[in-house]
């Protein structure tokens, strides 16, 4: 019994530890207190089921992963140190769990994720016809306009407003991570959390998100080795609906058109105008780090606003350098090494570096989770399928 509860609380680390990455608003002002909770849980489970880890074949995925967030920079005093350690060891521990842990905890997170997304929502909608109870008013330490009414499950910012984004910090990151939990669930719309985070992706009102979602969808028929007439007739038949509806209805005023339609338009500039991820505070960094030529490393935080870079690969790139993109790079590469089927793994890689280019958190572990699981899900449903098949033939 204790094993159990150990094993459960493990996972609902994790689950925390996902949730503070997207930025939840109970962890914005985390302090080492907290993280020394992180260790003693992750210790924990790593008495208790120690035999059951893969550190021989996932050493190079650790030391990558360890390689990677260190070169983001950390604070050379104990707190800085200890703080990292508390917060990369449990996620070291996943990385080195079997496949069916994997699976298990991905599940189970989402469930719980679910558990708060959908009375989110229902509080979100009710927000618009009454006057809910709330906790007053939040902001976020990072930036004036992350300022929201606090309803605990959830936080309502005059910026996003009809935009909803849950107890998270932008609806764009929670479209992004929605994104990447479809495509490790191949968007099989039998399963009941597909059915359910594509309704919450549609409120977010995410052109990223839903952009993912296309891309992440057209990938999993890839993947699957699907034929794609019948998917692309459907396709431009929603395409078509969605246009039509959007211009035609109340003259073009209406959300669909405002923000998806209208974001779509070609601009000589950005490619496109919803493109306004990067402004020209970064393109000046930009070019100013080119111009030195100090490719490799990252620009000293006194140099650069965080408020005013915006987010995406040429942020990233201004922030940490191209040492930290390679690292990173490496991580997830590092996880074609013995994959059942490379395939996915390669069009799972192909979503994050699209997903990169227009919110780059590679060393989040809403990135992470969905990755990881999602391989797993996918090697134990190939072993399933080739057992099916060796069964066949006998």
């Amino acid at each position: 019994m204790l094993a159990y509860w150990i094993y459960r609380i493990f996972q609902g680390l994790i689950f925390f530890l996902f949730l503070d990455s997207l930025n939840a608003w109970f962890t914005w002002n985390i302090n080492n207190n907290l993280k020394l909770l992180y260790l003693v849980i992750s210790i924990g489970f790593y008495i208790t089921y120690r035999r059951n880890f893969l550190f021989k074949k996932y050493l190079p995925h650790i030391i990558l992963y360890i390689s990677a967030i260190l070169s983001l920079g950390i604070e050379l005093n104990f707190g800085g140190v200890f703080g990292f350690f508390c917060t990369v060891f449990p996620v070291c521990l996943f990385i080195a769990t079997r496949n069916n842990f994997k699976v298990n905890t991905f599940r189970i997170i989402t469930k719980w994720w679910l558990s708060i997304l959908i009375p989110s929502l229902l509080l979100f909608g009710l927000s618009f016809i009454i006057t809910l109870p709330n906790l007053g008013t939040i902001q976020n330490p990072y930036a004036d306009a992350y300022t929201y009414t606090n309803y605990v499950l959830l936080i309502k910012g005059y910026y996003y407003d009809i935009r909803f984004n849950s107890i998270f910090l932008e609806p764009g990151h929670l479209g992004m991570i929605i994104a990447l939990f479809l495509f490790a669930y191949k968007f099989d719309i039998t399963r009941w959390e597909v059915r359910y985070l594509l309704l919450v992706e549609l409120f977010t009102l995410s052109l990223a998100g839903y952009l993912l979602v296309v891309i992440g969808y057209v990938f999993s028929l890839i993947a699957k080795g699907k034929n794609f007439k019948k998917f692309t007739f459907y396709a431009v038949m929603i395409i078509v609906s969605f246009y039509g509806v959007a211009i035609l209805y109340n003259n073009g005023n209406n959300l669909l058109n405002v923000f998806i339609i209208q974001r779509l338009a070609y601009d000589e500039e950005k490619g496109i105008s919803g493109n306004n991820r990067t402004g020209e505070y970064a393109y000046q960094l930009l070019d100013e780090k080119l111009k030195k030529g100090n490719i490799w490393a990252g620009t000293q935080k006194k140099e650069w606003e965080d408020e005013y870079l915006g987010a995406g690969g040429k942020v990233f790139f201004i922030k940490y350098g191209l040492i930290s993109i390679v690292l990173f790079a490496m991580f997830y590469l590092c996880f074609l090494y013995k994959a059942k089927d490379r395939r996915y793994v390669w069009l799972f890689i192909g979503l994050l570096v699209i997903t990169f280019f227009q919110r780059a958190y590679p060393y989040w572990v809403a990135w992470n989770l969905p990755f990881i699981a999602g391989i797993a899900v996918n090697e134990l449903e190939w072993r399933v399928n080739r057992l099916k098949a060796s069964n066949g033939k006998d």
